[in-house]
């Protein structure tokens, strides 16, 4: 059985630069363009929804300035690639942006809006990007009387699929993460293969659902 709803925490990106002696602004570019691909053999797999945690909060708060400014190009660059996706153009697939984009800048802010508003009519397909996003964060919305719509209307969280080798969801998700499963590789983002993510989803597929009985 395939999971209905696959998470991605797409770690190591700067370790894997690191290691290879290139630029972080490089090594970003090479995880944005496995980041889509991975979701489009998601997607092709007919997994329905897809989540991926982008930028946590504390990385849009806490990261230096010349790191933050490589992220916020690498952003422009992921929305842009995003608004001109098949999937969103044909409308098969609508985005949801959860979080603070406007943190790192209006640009960036408006760039999540236009892609939300772009795909509204989504049929098959939903991609949800975390940016700016925390647990905590949620949470503490919810308990304000505030949980966005679009985080009501997704379903419980199947899979999470984590590279870079820390067995953790860090705030993933936590109103939808009761019976997640987590995919922990020490596989470094840059260096996931699609054969792996398959390899996550027969691992998923394999694992006995109980659900507390």
């Amino acid at each position: 059985m395939l999971p209905g709803h696959v998470g991605i925490i797409p770690d190591g990106n700067r370790r894997w630069a690191s290691k290879r002696g290139i630029s972080l602004n490089e090594a970003y570019k090479i995880g944005l363009d496995k980041l889509i691909q991975v979701i489009d053999h998601l997607f092709d797999r007919d997994v329905r929804y897809v989540t991926v945690y982008a930028m946590s909060m504390d990385n849009c708060k806490r990261r230096g300035k010349l790191e933050l400014a490589i992220l916020r190009r690498i952003s422009r660059i992921a929305f842009q690639k995003v608004m001109s996706n098949k999937r969103i153009r044909s409308g098969e697939a609508r985005v949801t942006v959860l979080g603070e984009p406007w943190i790192v800048g209006r640009e960036i802010g408006e760039m999540a809006r236009e892609v939300m508003e772009e795909s509204r009519w989504g049929r098959d397909y939903n991609l949800t990007i975390l940016y700016c996003y925390s647990g905590q964060w949620e949470i503490e919305r919810a308990r304000q009387g505030y949980t966005p719509a679009s985080l009501i209307m997704l379903p419980p969280l199947d899979l999470v699929i984590r590279t870079g080798g820390y067995p953790r969801l860090s705030g993933f998700l936590p109103l939808l993460a009761d019976y997640t499963e987590l995919y922990s590789t020490t596989t470094l983002w840059p260096d996931i293969t699609l054969e792996e993510v398959d390899r996550a989803l027969e691992w998923y597929a394999s694992l006995p659902k109980n659900y507390g009985r």
